[in-house]
């Protein structure tokens, strides 16, 4: 277990929105929490991350109560990108990306040419270095978030934890994200835990799917272990076809209808 949770509450003031959590991540695995909004999907991703401090239970990071290690400890095994990054609009992407860094140098340092390599192959491998002098402001959507995970990228982590990716892009340009996180895991072997409200791209890539209901885990396992029309119906309260997918044998789900009454999902 590279990631991981034990007897985990989470709680925003008094109201408890995770209620004991237990959860484990392997090395190399490519995990999504899927669920209806509200259902914690995003409060587990900061816990993860040691943005949100448990009420109870604890988060693991390699084995470690992630709550012992430093902020510089966890950002070098751990990169999150959330929801809505925010950078000044007139720092360029090469700057953006450099801060990746930060987390291997002492505050005296500069960087080395190390580091230079590093954010060298990160502007590549997302195919940024042609953007490297834009300023961050004046990028599209999926320029913004391939730039943003250069800089995850930059800071070596083993896991990347992704919330919402691919929220505010085409499809054209979501697919571009998410074949780069396919190409990260595959060729050098990166943890990814995401966050998607796709059923479809989150079924597509990847190797388990958590699905979440009010906190709690209702079903994990494969994309065609647990996505059914039952689990649909249950989680989303939505009536679907679940069809499988020629190309990948990955199930593919096509809503029709509504379940139940859906007032708790439109508030």
């Amino acid at each position: 277990m590279i990631l991981g949770a034990k007897n985990l509450t989470l709680s925003y003031e008094s109201s408890i929105i995770v209620p004991q959590l237990n959860l484990f991540i392997k090395p190399q695995e490519v995990v999504t929490f899927i669920g209806p909004n509200g259902s914690g999907k995003s409060t587990i991703l900061k816990a993860l991350a040691r943005f949100l401090k448990a009420k109870n239970g604890v988060v693991y990071l390699n084995g470690q109560d992630i709550q012992t290690l430093s902020t510089k400890q966890v950002a070098q095994k751990l990169a999150i990108l959330p929801q809505t990054p925010q950078a000044p609009a007139d720092l360029t992407v090469l700057e953006l990306v450099s801060r990746g860094r930060a987390p291997h140098l002492k505050w005296w340092q500069r960087s080395s040419s190390h580091d230079y390599e590093v954010i060298n192959w990160a502007l590549t491998e997302t195919k940024t270095m042609k953007l490297a002098d834009r300023l961050v402001g004046t990028l599209s959507g999926g320029e913004r978030q391939r730039a943003w995970i250069a800089m995850a990228l930059a800071q070596s982590p083993e896991i990347l934890l992704l919330d919402e990716p691919t929220t505010y892009l085409d499809i054209c340009h979501q697919l571009e994200i998410m074949e780069l996180v396919t190409k990260l895991n595959q060729e050098l072997g990166l943890t990814v835990v995401m966050v998607l409200h796709d059923i479809n791209q989150a079924a597509r890539y990847s190797h388990r799917l958590i699905a979440l209901k009010k906190g709690q885990i209702v079903a994990q396992g494969s994309p065609q272990q647990i996505l059914t029309a039952e689990l649909l119906a249950d989680v989303f309260r939505v009536k679907a076809i679940v069809k499988s997918d020629p190309e990948s044998g990955n199930p593919v789900c096509l809503p029709y209808g509504i379940a139940e009454s859906c007032s708790e999902c439109l508030s």
